[in-house]
């Protein structure tokens, strides 16, 4: 169940959701079904230590599993993407497309979608649009996701999907060199500062002047950057198990590694010590700790598996840096705590209660921005769009009716 706390302030609207303090992460009891499936997330895990052919390694185990994970659409239209400038709302799509389903354990009704490309510098950015323009419910504002990682593509997202629904468009892209959209140059610098400027491009092309912005994970941490640092910040700020400070983050996963077995955990932190995450049984351990507190959905959705196995490991590494490293990367000391109080739009902090990898941020965020609301859902880990759906779609769409209702005029 989501239980949800109101910010400072701001008096609830709706009697349904359970008020509450900041939570205080438990670990869950162990998982009596275990089972070692090798996963992406393991061959990304075993290939860190293999510097010299990482990313050529990787790249080929991408293209094998992308091939295998493409299904036939049926392509209905083909319309123009552009700008509506009077409304500032999408109102054409390219190659629009009909989805036949998802695979999240059930059917869905078919939905209309489009994509297109946009450049940023020599980049490629590329684009997905969910959602009926035709539909007269579309007056609602659209979101726009920022997926985790970074290099995590948007296919992590997919269960987003089902917003339209309900009438409210989803906006999708894929970030710098991942995915479907390119980066070019070859190795140079990452930085935070690209990231955003990639996504203040999408927002200015698309159009997105009224719109919704939702980043999970690593995603969060970029959307906060951006809500602080854009001339026209968006309606309503959605962070859904988001990063606010690296070195907390990792700290914190102590705590859940604590949870484990002894000789997972063992084998966990004396393979981090060492570097040696080639080691079978470090990745043996950390699949059952991605099973507990990444994703608790047995066996893993096949969009979870699909964005794992297009992971970009380059972005990945350069903004983390792997476990020990010499010279970490710049997320790792990244932290937006000070910063907080200068977001000053309607914000749902949603977190799941087993979440290790974002590791217990939900709390400094909510405390941090000013009159945030807090939802947090109790049978989920790091995706709980996906593992408590129903709930996590009825508190989202409650908030952004909340929020739409702040703004108007």
């Amino acid at each position: 169940m989501a239980t949800l706390s109101p910010g400072a302030g701001r008096r609830p609207t709706s009697s349904k959701p359970k008020v509450c303090p900041v939570p205080v992460i438990e670990i869950p009891p162990p998982i009596t079904s275990r089972r070692s499936i090798p996963s992406p997330v393991q061959f990304i895990l075993e290939r860190f230590a293999e510097r010299s052919n990482l990313f050529a390694k990787l790249s080929a185990f991408s293209r094998r599993l992308s091939a295998r994970s493409k299904k036939p659409t049926a392509r209905i239209a083909v319309a123009q993407c552009h700008r509506d400038r009077s409304s500032r709302f999408l109102a054409g799509w390219g190659k629009v497309r009909v989805k036949r389903g998802a695979g999240t354990g059930r059917q869905r009704e078919a939905v209309m979608a489009g994509e297109g490309t946009l450049r940023f510098g020599g980049n490629r950015i590329w684009y997905r649009v969910v959602g009926d323009p035709a539909d007269s419910r579309a007056r609602k504002l659209p979101v726009l996701a920022l997926h985790g990682g970074p290099g995590l593509p948007h296919d992590s997202l997919e269960p987003l999907e089902d917003l339209a629904r309900g009438g409210r468009p989803v906006v999708f892209y894929d970030q710098l060199g991942c995915g479907n959209s390119t980066r070019s140059g070859g190795p140079g610098p990452w930085s935070v500062g690209a990231f955003l400027g990639e996504l203040a491009v999408v927002r200015s092309e698309l159009g997105l002047d009224e719109v919704h912005l939702l980043g999970h994970s690593w995603g969060g941490l970029l959307a906060m950057e951006h809500v602080l640092e854009a001339e026209k910040p968006p309606a309503g700020l959605i962070l859904v198990g988001a990063v606010v400070s690296g070195k907390t983050m990792l700290e914190c996963r102590q705590g859940f590694y604590d949870g484990l077995p002894r000789d997972a955990r063992e084998a966990i932190r004396k393979h981090e010590a060492a570097g040696t995450f080639e080691d079978p049984e470090y990745g043996e351990a950390m699949d059952l700790f991605y099973r507990r507190h990444a994703c608790r959905l047995d066996p893993w959705p096949n969009w979870l598996n699909r964005a794992l196995s297009k992971m970009d490991v380059e972005a990945n590494t350069a903004m983390w840096g792997p476990p020990n490293a010499p010279q970490p990367g710049p997320l790792r000391a990244w932290d937006l705590r000070p910063r907080l109080g200068g977001i000053n739009v309607p914000t749902l902090v949603a977190a799941g209660r087993y979440d290790g990898m974002a590791a217990g941020q939900e709390r400094d965020i909510h405390a941090g921005i000013p009159n945030s609301e807090l939802a947090i859902f109790e049978q989920s880990s790091h995706y709980p769009f996906a593992e408590e759906p129903e709930r996590f779609l009825d508190t989202l769409e409650g908030f952004l009716a909340r929020s739409e209702s702040q703004t108007k005029p």
